[in-house]
């Protein structure tokens, strides 16, 4: 098997008691995880990096940089935030945009070596404040666990001369 993404992006996000209007900021993320708010955040609006090819058909394509000697995407990295850090979303193909040829060998790869075998392997998992506090307690228990653990290998080779069989120490 080989894990496969559900496609949502979660816990990218949050809402402090310091925030002013928190029911925007949800209304925000909810269109982040829309059809819409994803194409924005990928792509951008239109006239930055794209425009219609063929607006009836829904055909796009890329523009030219307008910054010499820098590529269309490079271009993109400074109109959307979605470039090299994680934000809400839900993720689908656009349509109408053209893909490169790196996105078709690598989406044909996928298609063949991977998605046959691919399964989400852990679902989407939503605690409630409670669990997720038994959680936290158990997980502050197998750090100090673990840490515990690391101190006393760590001590191993200075107590076994060397050559003797580690294991019977």
């Amino acid at each position: 098997m080989a894990p496969l993404s559900p496609g949502i992006y979660r816990g990218q996000f949050a809402i402090t008691n310091k925030a002013v209007n928190p029911e925007a900021a949800i209304r925000w993320v909810d269109y982040l995880y829309s059809k819409e708010g994803n194409e924005l955040l990928n792509i951008g609006k239109e006239g930055d990096v794209w425009a219609w090819a063929d607006e009836a058909s829904g055909t796009r394509k890329l523009l030219e940089s307008p910054i010499e000697g820098k590529t269309i995407e490079d271009y993109r990295g400074t109109t959307t935030p979605d470039y090299g850090i994680n934000v809400p979303a839900l993720r689908h193909k656009i349509e109408g945009f053209p893909e490169s040829e790196f996105t078709k060998f690598t989406n044909s790869e996928t298609d063949v070596k991977i998605k046959p075998f691919a399964k989400v392997s852990y679902p989407l998992v939503y605690l409630t404040p409670e669990d997720q506090e038994e959680v936290g307690r158990i997980r502050v228990n197998l750090d100090t666990y673990i840490e515990q653990m690391e101190r006393n290998l760590s001590q191993v080779p200075s107590l076994c001369p060397i050559g003797t069989n580690i294991l019977k120490h």
